[in-house]
């Protein structure tokens, strides 16, 4: 239980939330308690207490060392080991710290002292730092005066102020009334979330963080500098705004509101998201009064825009590049000075969209804070190093990228001395240590190869939808990395060549396409798992094959279970390991070579090969930046006619820029929708960047992936889109054998039908029974409509479970025994949900290592062991670890 005090400056609410504690670490000696300090005694105390506990570095160590003790090479010998045990430590403690490589003697101890001035232990560091905190917290600065800093309550008055001031203006007016709504109720829900979904406490602690370093360093702005309500601001430097508000209050406040927004919709009243609340943090730091930059963001044309974002494909302009696209310029390219907006013209603009040079005015203020929001932003992937690298390669390679524009920005040179004198210099220089010594050997797609080439790519796509989705990015890195990888194994392997022949009609190598394979194959081996369960194929002039390809599809999009996914690959390796089927089988695996380029594709047929069936294609790929120095890789024009041709393939329009980035780039392609003024239909050209603008066509299908071409000639997707002639075949004729009167009509076995079953009639779709003609007509009509279901990815065709044998099923049952998924359903639950996605967490870090906890089947095992019966349900084990540590 906490005070009303303490819970008004902490602000807190009324969930249920953590609290905190950094207390010292200690031990009882002589009946007295000692804190943990820089000397051997009590580094002798803390190793014989850890070593006995789970969850630490020493207790490992010691596992280990009773495993493969006595192949250690630096152990102490025999005659070392009695003055140690002598001074105190344990067998344990000692067979732990010669693991740890960790000072065991006196002398040791000393030495290690001396060179790095801190014991080797970390209680003593710990405790240093409660002292630390404790001087913080409790210095006359913050606990003195009238109003002392350490005592103010965290909590929204100073938005609700603003809020006040500003709710009967219009623009704010409508907005006043969207609370209140009985949450109960389908419009409440809506209000309640539209009212919500702009709230993200990321977006104000973020910039809290480096912010603070920028008014710590007190940095200004130089040209950035800007005018708003006759005031002029040009630095972050001070405490207080230009009303003599402490800024770290109103950030406070922010922070609060993000928490709450559930329930105040300040989020929303205040005309916020996540970009606007960026924004505002920055104005705040900057002093700018919190009034005025709640007006400034809520300008009608502004808000316009953020909804139009909000509404958009994705693939709209940002903000910044449509508000500069406003800004009127002379004929020189000079931006037009607008007048400096006061707090009439911008109470104005709430309403209605301002006009002349009062709309040029708050577009340009507006325009200078997005510069420096965008600026400050990238240092947060320095800051946030603190919390891990990130969660892939992706994010890493996005935080290096921040850091370099944020170093090459011409702004740099006024925070330099911040990077450099502060803890951020050593954060720096360990990115900077793994992105150049780590990560090219472990990272295929991090070595310098690779990169040039993404790097000569990414300046011809569209930049705000590189930079903005991460899906993208993740779909050019593997385009970029199955081409390196598939042409060093074309390089190597000559017997092999792959061919687009192999999903294209009408190419070289058609005798090789995969629907001829498969179809060898099935008659080679029939009833084969891969081939006639899993595994559907289509020819170009089939009657649904819309794509004008050879097709090979998983016809279901279901997850396998554990046995389907064995007997698949199994079945498949039956077919790779046969002479006989061998080369057919490999025309499969060149398939999804050609197709997918290897990746994870709709429909696609790669977790049907195990890496077995890959020996050739994995063993050369450590040749791949071999390859790229090669005359093979140069002769055909290297990274230029890479780019070249991807910028040129159809599955790839969707990421080329609407205008040029270089206006001197000849490879640079862009796309223009066009639309047609007598019939409004709407079309899509592509225009190359030379001196005639030449209009191209792109080539090849857009199912197939991003560097198809690789594997020969393709045609245009302007030929691909022809309608292909469909296949006419005569079906046999079937001699009815069944006896009709015990047969159940098609029409009742279709899922989607209305069946109202009454005493006296029998009505499927207000159609009665006993009217068999109208049943037929219904039926046929069903069945054509499902006959012409198409996609582009035809595996919605087959959805069926995948059929198991009875042995399988038997099996299946007996090793459902042993899934957790079966055998404890909450605990699995829990470990998913909890653990396993809050492993970034401190909590859960702590959980884990005081337990001795790694995996499910760890805590599993906790839970079965469970000696004296402590939870009588797995309920029992998950609310106490809910209430005892996370």
């Amino acid at each position: 239980m906490f005070s009303n005090e303490l819970i008004e400056v902490s602000g807190a609410d009324f969930d249920i939330d953590q609290a905190y504690i950094h207390m010292k670490e200690f031990y009882v000696e002589n009946g007295e308690f000692k804190a943990y300090e820089n000397n051997y005694s009590s580094y002798i105390n803390y190793v014989n207490k850890k070593v006995n506990e789970t969850g630490n570095q020493y207790s490992e160590a010691i596992n280990l060392y009773k495993l493969q003790g006595v192949v250690i090479t630096d152990s102490l010998v025999d005659i070392d080991q009695t003055p140690a045990e002598n001074a105190g430590f344990s067998k344990n403690a000692v067979g732990a710290l010669k693991v740890l490589g960790m000072p065991i003697t006196q002398s040791e101890f000393n030495q290690f002292v001396k060179d790095n001035n801190q014991a080797p232990y970390e209680a003593p560091v710990s405790n240093r730092l409660v002292d630390y905190k404790r001087q913080l917290v409790s210095n006359d600065y913050l606990t003195s005066g009238t109003y002392p800093i350490a005592y103010r309550p965290s909590n929204l008055d100073l938005l609700k102020n603003v809020w006040e001031s500003v709710r009967k203006l219009p623009g704010f007016l409508e907005r006043t009334n969207q609370a209140g709504k009985d949450i109960d109720t389908l419009t409440g829900q809506t209000v309640a979330f539209t009212n919500n979904k702009g709230a993200s406490i990321g977006s104000v602690v973020s910039p809290n963080l480096y912010l603070s370093l920028f008014k710590e360093y007190k940095i200004g702005l130089g040209t950035l500098k800007f005018e708003l309500d006759g005031k002029e601001y040009k630095s972050f430097g001070g405490t207080l705004n230009e009303n003599g508000m402490r800024k770290q209050d109103l950030m406070s406040s922010l922070i609060v509101a993000m928490t709450d927004n559930a329930k105040e919709f300040l989020v929303s009243k205040l005309g916020l998201n996540a970009h606007a609340t960026r924004m505002l943090s920055n104005m705040i730091q900057l002093g700018v009064p919190l009034e005025t930059s709640i007006l400034l963001l809520n300008q009608k044309i502004i808000q316009d825009i953020y909804r139009q974002i909000d509404n958009s494909d994705g693939i709209s302009p940002s903000i910044g590049d449509t508000i500069n696209d406003l800004i009127e310029k002379d004929d020189k390219g000079k931006i037009v000075k607008g007048i400096v907006p006061d707090k009439d013209t911008l109470e104005r603009g709430v309403a209605e969209n301002l006009e002349g040079l009062e709309l040029q005015g708050a577009l340009q203020v507006f325009a200078k804070v997005i510069t420096i929001s965008n600026f400050t932003v990238k240092l947060n992937s320095l800051v946030s190093l603190n919390n891990g690298l990130g969660k892939n390669i992706d994010s890493i390679s996005q935080r290096v990228e921040n850091i370099n524009a944020f170093k090459k920005n011409p702004y740099f040179i006024k925070v330099k001395n911040m990077l450099n004198s502060s803890y951020l210099s050593g954060l720096s220089e360990q990115l900077s240590d793994i992105n150049v010594n780590i990560l090219p050997k472990m990272f295929l797609s991090q070595t310098p190869g690779v990169k040039r080439i993404t790097s000569e790519l990414v300046g011809r796509l569209n930049t705000n939808l590189y930079k903005n989705s991460e899906a993208v990015r993740t779909k050019v890195k593997k385009d970029v990395l199955a081409f390196v990888t598939l042409s060093a194994y074309q390089n190597i392997d000559k017997n092999n060549p792959l061919s687009n022949g192999i999903l294209y009609p009408g190419q070289d190598n058609e005798q090789g396409n995969v629907w001829h394979a498969v179809e060898q194959l099935r008659i080679s081996d029939p009833g084969n798992f891969f081939l006639f369960d899993f595994d559907t194929t289509y020819k170009p002039t089939d009657k649904g094959n819309r794509s004008g390809l050879y097709l090979a599809q998983a016809n279901t999009w279901r997850k396998l279970n554990r046995l389907q996914k064995y007997d698949l690959q199994t079945s498949f390796n039956k077919l790779y390991n046969n002479p006989d089927t061998r080369q057919f089988a490999k025309t499969v695996i060149n398939y999804i070579m050609v197709k997918d380029g290897l990746q994870l594709a709709p429909g696609g047929l790669l977790e049907s090969i195990s890496p077995y069936v890959l020996e050739d294609y994995l063993s050369e790929i450590n040749s791949t930046e071999k390859y790229l120095r090669s005359e093979e890789f140069t002769d055909a024009g290297g990274t230029t006619s890479f780019v070249e041709n991807y910028l040129l393939s159809a599955s790839n329009a969707k990421l080329l820029p609407r205008k040029f980035n270089s206006e001197t780039d000849s490879i640079a392609i862009k796309r223009m929708d066009t639309i047609d003024r007598q019939t409004g239909i709407e079309s899509t050209i592509y225009q190359r960047n030379d001196q005639e603008k030449t209009s191209v066509d792109l080539i090849g299908s857009p199912l197939q992936f991003g560097a198809g071409f690789m594997f020969g000639n393709r045609p245009t997707l302007k030929q691909m889109m022809e309608k292909p002639e469909v296949s006419k075949s005569t079906p046999e004729v079937v001699e009815e054998t069944e006896d009709t009167s015990k047969t159940v009509p098609q029409i009742f076995r279709n899922q989607s039908i209305n069946l109202d079953v009454t005493d006296e009639s029998v009505i499927i779709d207000d159609i009665n029974i006993e009217d068999t003609a109208e049943l037929d007509a219904i039926q046929a009509s069903i069945a054509e409509a499902t006959d012409n279901i198409t996609s582009e990815e035809l595996g919605i065709l087959e959805v069926e479970e995948l059929p198991i044998s009875e042995n399988r099923q038997e099996l299946i049952g007996q090793l459902d025994m042993f899934d957790p998924f079966i055998s404890h359903p909450e605990i699995t639950e829990f470990w998913d949900s909890n653990i396993e996605n809050g492993s970034f967490s401190t909590e859960v870090k702590n959980f884990k290592r005081e337990n001795n906890i790694n995996s499910l089947e760890d805590l599993l095992d906790l839970y079965d062991r469970n000696p004296n019966s402590m939870w009588s349900s797995p309920q029992d084990l998950i609310d106490q670890i809910k209430k005892c540590n996370l």
